[in-house]
């Protein structure tokens, strides 16, 4: 499958940059250039454009520590980035056939994905606990929905992609807590990234899901700790 070299490569790359914190500046730029090595075998746009916002928010903390320091105004946005997204999804795919002037530009950059869920969406509705879905083309079958927030909401339904958001939210405020910038950044990636992939419930695209179970213990134990004192 032509995407899964390029998200591997794009993991891999912020995993170099977790654990080397020395010139930065000269990682990035190589890992860019991997990536986009990468991209001229694969094809696949979307993995470098990603991680290329990453690498912006990245350098941006590096010199600011703007998501490590105490700011209200992050806080505010970690609250709202998860549930913006989805509704930025379900918007696209709801008003993507009003708005013709937007047609060409999204088909071309997206390779049709919005036009491809928001077909979806007409054909086969949203429902509370969501429905099964026959994801096929002309040519083969092909699961045809791969932003990660249509997909939640179409297959899953509404009960569990309101459970996955709220979840993403606590553990994306909770590394915000611990004044982590460099995996709320990750975090943040991942949220963009799931607006054209369906990398939330994929533990080989989304590294992330294997912090989730730490972070859980380690508030139990807080939570513990503080109703004892």
């Amino acid at each position: 499958y032509y995407t899964t070299l390029p998200n591997i490569v794009m993991m891999l790359s912020i995993l170099v940059l977790f654990k080397k914190r020395t010139n930065r500046i000269i990682r990035v730029l190589a890992l860019l250039f991997i990536n986009w090595l990468v991209y001229k075998y694969c094809t696949s746009l979307h993995s470098i454009v990603v991680f290329a916002f990453f690498s912006i928010l990245y350098l941006i903390n590096v010199v600011t520590h703007i998501f490590e320091k105490k700011n209200r105004m992050v806080d505010f946005f970690s609250i709202l980035f998860y549930p913006l997204c989805m509704g930025l999804s379900l918007y696209a795919s709801v008003y993507y056939y009003q708005n013709p002037a937007s047609r060409e530009f999204l088909d071309e950059f997206f390779n049709n994905r919005i036009m491809l869920m928001s077909n979806s969406y007409y054909e086969n509705g949203i429902h509370l606990f969501g429905n099964a879905i026959n994801m096929t083309t002309k040519l083969s079958e092909y699961n045809y929905v791969d932003s990660g927030y249509m997909y939640m909401l179409l297959v899953y339904g509404v009960i569990f992609s309101i459970l996955m958001i709220g979840a993403y939210t606590w553990l994306l405020c909770k590394i915000r807590a611990k004044g982590d910038g460099f995996i709320f950044i990750w975090m943040l990636t991942i949220g963009i990234y799931a607006l054209s992939n369906r990398v939330f419930l994929s533990l080989q695209y989304n590294p992330i899901l294997y912090l989730a179970p730490q972070i859980i213990v380690e508030n139990y134990y807080r939570v513990k700790h503080t109703s004892k004192a």
